[in-house]
């Protein structure tokens, strides 16, 4: 396989080879395309696909849906063979084949994992870069112009690992002090999620950390009162200790929380 071969479904579902794009045909075989490459580890049963990329208004006649399926895969095959990418049948079912072909997710993931290995070991500036680079790899929304049964579930999962890596990364520099870098992402985590402790959270220590300790105490006070109005709880331990450490004139981080994809 070509060593500059890509596979992209973190934004609109892409396939190139040395900077140039691949035309991937049909909507269908797009659609396929996505599905096979958000996880190369597996064999796609057939069955499986057919309900992924067809509503059950379109299943009709199994067997001709199977044939159309066997036609889109085969387009696919035909559109990705200059690539090195190859779309195999495996037993009953499909499959990527060939191991050098870089997909977005798998770079992401791996870039993810590795920030989390130097966040255990307190290595706070590996940390931040490895979140960064794994962040690098969304170019927009998820399956980007994909319309398939199977993209809401894997696009909702995909987003939520996004929300937790940008917030892990968030973490680590706020470990490191830079909370006064990072006032705009904060604010957007926690707008984005207004019952999420943890975006509070850092929220709160962004503006302590850069001197706004003031609106740090409002931050907390506007959703504690959230939480107790709505939910008819109280914040939990973390928040409160990270609201103590401002009361106190002091700023600090909190445990990460792994994700995994």
């Amino acid at each position: 396989m070509d060593a500059g071969a890509r596979l992209g479904v973190l934004g609109p579902v892409r396939a190139s080879a040395g900077g140039a794009r691949t035309a991937l045909g049909s909507g269908k075989a797009v659609a396929l395309l996505g599905l096979l490459a958000s996880d190369r580890r597996r064999v796609w049963p057939d069955d499986v696909v057919v309900r992924a990329l067809w509503d059950d208004a379109e299943h009709g006649d199994r067997a001709h849906v199977l044939a159309a399926l066997r036609v889109h895969a085969s387009d696919l095959r035909r559109r990705l063979d200059p690539v090195g990418v190859c779309v195999e049948w495996v037993g009953s079912g499909y499959r990527l084949a060939g191991g050098s072909a870089r997909v977005d997710v798998e770079i992401a993931r791996r870039h993810a994992e590795r920030g989390d290995a130097a966040m255990r070991f307190g290595d706070l500036q590996h940390a931040s870069r490895e979140y960064a680079l794994a962040l690098r790899e969304w170019r927009g929304q998820p399956f980007e112009g994909v319309v398939a049964p199977y993209v809401a579930g894997l696009r909702e999962a995909l987003e939520y690992w996004h929300r937790e890596i940008r917030q892990n990364r968030l973490e680590a520099d706020l470990g490191l002090g830079l909370g006064a870098l990072h006032l705009d992402e904060s604010r957007d985590l926690c707008e984005a999620d207004r019952y999420d402790e943890r975006a509070c959270r850092h929220r709160v220590v962004a503006l302590s950390q850069a001197g706004r300790r003031a609106e740090a105490l409002e931050v907390y006070g506007a959703f504690r009162r959230r939480l107790v109005r709505v939910l008819g709880v109280e914040p939990g331990a973390e928040l409160v200790e990270a609201h103590a450490r401002v009361l106190r004139g002091g700023h600090g981080g909190v445990a990460l929380r792994r994700v995994a994809w």
